[in-house]
């Protein structure tokens, strides 16, 4: 096999096993065992690359001198695109976790509800405190909710602050290799359940998924030990229009639930902050409420060095088509 053949042939086989480890699942024990093999194979495909560069830069005097340079780019750009990727593929990880407003989670790299990560454990600089400050709503003039800010403030483990900044959907925040964005939105009530007499018989602040655009989204409320059940949805913006709760810019600051019971004899708007709201034969009260926020973190280790590989390829192609090399060698006569 020539030497091109071999270079192509650990290509392909390179990043058909990287391409491999970063969609599929095989399972940690098989994950553990391929990672090495496609270590192995990047570390063949280095030495390979390296030996033909070697070679050209012995053949570069002989060669025409734009022709060479080209040739150089490209095996520098292959090289540099080979240790991107495998930096990317030990050290990149993706995950996802909840906030409410006001909480915070130290040691962010143990803390997600989901984590994929690269061939071994995140780096130590990814463990940091996270704290969500403040989320925000802007409405059209119809009531639909148009954009969502959360205010982050990043600390170090020792709660020094690093960093302080605003991510919305379709604006993530960007933190050194880090990427952080929403995904999901929701709100989590302080809620006060008694029963007909007035006892508390609970007590919670659960996490609803019922935000949408037009607040027409609910959720199930069936609290523990408990025969009740409520679907719930809710309105940030609430206004009464034709006896029904609508969002609305006019009311930006006036959030009511409303509780309906499964066979619909029963619903009911409970404002945040009115007072008990008799449901039959139970009340609800919702002193205060807050947002929750489900985020997304992603690791873009070894981007850089993949982008600046493939610009280097690209430049190096450029410079072996030009017209002035048609060919690398003096044809003999």
């Amino acid at each position: 096999m020539t030497a091109r053949k071999t270079t192509v042939v650990l290509i392909v086989l390179f990043f058909l096993g990287y391409l491999f480890l970063l969609h599929c699942s095989p399972g940690e024990d098989g994950k553990y065992w391929l990672g090495w093999i496609v270590g192995a194979i990047g570390v063949l495909l280095l030495l390979d690359l390296f030996s033909q560069l070697f070679r050209l830069i012995q053949n570069f005097l002989r060669d025409k001198l734009v022709v060479g340079i080209g040739n150089l780019l490209t095996l520098l750009g292959l090289v540099i695109m080979v240790i991107g990727a495998t930096y990317s593929y030990v050290y990149n990880f993706e995950g996802h976790f909840r906030l409410t407003e006001g909480e915070s989670i130290l040691d962010v790299d143990k803390s997600y509800q989901g984590l994929r990560k690269g061939f071994i454990r995140p780096n130590p600089e990814y463990r940091w405190a996270i704290q969500l400050e403040k989320v925000s709503l802007r409405y059209s003039w119809d009531g639909n909710i148009l954009e969502t800010a959360a205010d982050l403030i990043l600390y170090d483990q020792t709660e020094n602050k690093l960093f302080a900044g605003t991510t919305g959907f379709g604006h993530p925040l960007e933190v050194g290799e880090l990427q952080i964005h929403p995904t999901k939105l929701g709100v989590s009530p302080g809620l006060d359940l008694r029963d007909s007499e007035g006892n508390l018989i609970w007590r919670g602040a659960p996490k609803f998924d019922v935000l949408d655009k037009q607040g027409q989204k609910t959720d199930l409320f069936q609290p523990a030990d408990l025969d009740l059940k409520y679907t719930v949805s809710f309105a940030p913006a609430a206004r009464y229009v034709r006896g029904r709760i609508v969002n609305s810019s006019l009311t930006p600051t006036n959030p009511v639930f409303v509780f309906t019971s499964p066979d619909g004899s029963v619903s009911k708007p409970v404002p945040v902050g009115g007072g008990p709201v008799d449901l039959g034969g139970y009340s609800v009260e919702i002193p205060v409420f807050r947002y929750w926020v489900e985020f997304e973190v992603q690791s873009r280790a070894g981007n850089t060095l993949l982008s600046i590989g493939l610009a280097i390829i690209i430049l190096g192609i450029l410079f072996t088509i030009l017209p002035a090399s048609k060919s690398t060698r003096e044809v003999p006569k």
